[in-house]
């Protein structure tokens, strides 16, 4: 079975630098390999599996968009991240993180 039969929604290949913090605190910068609804991968530094963190979009020409996540999967070249507790203003941010990287626009 697959990694992608398992996630409740798709994913799109779009790389953003990110921020990761813990506990408020910034603990590693990556680059995101996919994002969607449900989660993102981010490559670099492996983090801990079950880690909460927040990570922090920078979009040039942008305000920073925060999400909290869980650390779901982890691999060599990084770690898969599920989105949780998104409100409608969470899932508003994901959105127009996803259309400004895609598109240049939200």
């Amino acid at each position: 079975m697959k990694i992608m039969d398992q996630r409740a929604s798709d994913r799109r290949p779009i790389a953003i630098e990110v921020e990761i913090f813990q506990r408020g605190a910034p603990v590693r910068q990556g680059r995101t390999r996919d994002v969607g609804l449900g989660g993102t991968f981010v490559e670099g530094p492996g983090l801990p599996l079950q880690a909460e963190v927040e990570l922090a979009f920078r979009i040039p020409g942008t305000r920073e968009r925060r999400l909290r996540a869980r650390v779901v999967r982890v691999e060599d070249r990084g770690a898969g991240l599920a989105f949780h507790d998104l409100d409608l203003n969470g899932v508003r941010a994901l959105q127009d993180v996803i259309a400004l990287a895609r598109y240049g626009t939200a």
